[in-house]
């Protein structure tokens, strides 16, 4: 294990909204179900977590780790959408749907956040990315594969959360994404607190 943490994480609970830096304005209303809430860290227990994406140390995202097998298993249902049509309308604002992410040409679950000029914006909610997508790449979601909670839970590092800071030039960015991806970690939430990242 490479970190423990004695204070623990103040959780934020999640309502289907990615970190203020990388959320675009909205159009449409959100639509019926499925609806996907985002996991959340248990108060006052420990549980392995690993980094899954970084913004900047004072917004990233970590999965628990006790959920990998179920991650893999919906990443394999969800790679079967693409054998699908894609849709003739775009996803309203908030839908749940499976996106095809760009970096690596995989199927992943995600929300809409925004849908215009034949580009969707996507929050992949395991992993915790946003990406721009054609409306061909993207796919409703069933509901039986929204069962599963979003795995991506939104964190900052807990010397930046007493600090306040919000600026970040792109290599202190890069530094710490090399310092904590894929890293596994000790942590625990102490409090959930709306609005702000959980404290690591």
């Amino acid at each position: 294990m490479e970190k423990l943490v004695p204070a623990g994480l103040r959780e934020v609970p999640e309502s289907g909204t990615p970190p203020s830096s990388s959320r675009p304005a909205g159009v449409g209303s959100v639509s019926g179900p499925p609806q996907l809430p985002q996991q959340q860290l248990p108060v006052g227990v420990y549980k392995e977590v690993e980094v899954v994406h970084v913004v900047t140390p004072a917004e990233f995202y970590v999965q628990m780790k006790e959920q990998f097998p179920a991650v893999d298993a919906i990443q394999e249902q969800v790679a079967a959408y693409a054998s699908q049509p894609p849709p003739t309308a775009p996803p309203a604002v908030g839908q749940t749907v499976a996106a095809l992410y760009p970096d690596d040409g995989v199927w992943y679950r995600g929300r809409v956040l925004e849908a215009a000029a034949g580009k969707v914006t996507v929050f992949f909610v395991d992993y915790g990315d946003t990406r721009s997508v054609s409306l061909a790449e993207v796919r409703p979601l069933r509901p039986e594969h929204a069962a599963l909670a979003g795995q991506a839970i939104r964190c900052c590092s807990s010397d930046v959360g007493r600090s306040g800071r919000t600026n970040w030039s792109e290599q202190e960015i890069e530094s710490f994404r090399a310092a904590v991806m894929e890293v596994p970690y000790l942590a625990r939430s102490d409090e959930l607190r709306a609005g702000t990242p959980s404290s690591l």
